[in-house]
């Protein structure tokens, strides 16, 4: 019998990235715009669409992407800074 083994590391593609969004990153990396560290709370255009886009699939309406929405590195941060915030000091 044949063994599937699922990688459950970090998320790593299994088929290569289509051509027209290597298109598009190849312009991005071009463009000197983009040659600097990002705002930590992300830009306005994605905590605006962040916050848009949870709207129909989880039912959360009504946030306001300047004060209750943020980016993240990764879950790992998320959950340490939530848990940081909740615990620190005042």
């Amino acid at each position: 019998m044949e063994q599937l083994i699922i990688n459950m590391a970090i998320g790593d593609r299994d088929k290569p990235s289509s051509s027209h969004i290597l298109q598009v990153m190849h312009e991005a990396i071009d463009d000197a715009a983009n040659h600097n560290y990002p705002l930590y709370q992300g830009t306005k255009e994605f905590r605006e669409t962040t916050a848009k886009s949870i709207e129909s699939p989880f039912g959360v309406t009504g946030l306001n992407p300047n004060t209750e929405v943020v980016s993240s590195i990764g879950s790992k941060e998320a959950i340490y800074n939530t848990f940081n915030a909740q615990c620190s000091n005042p």
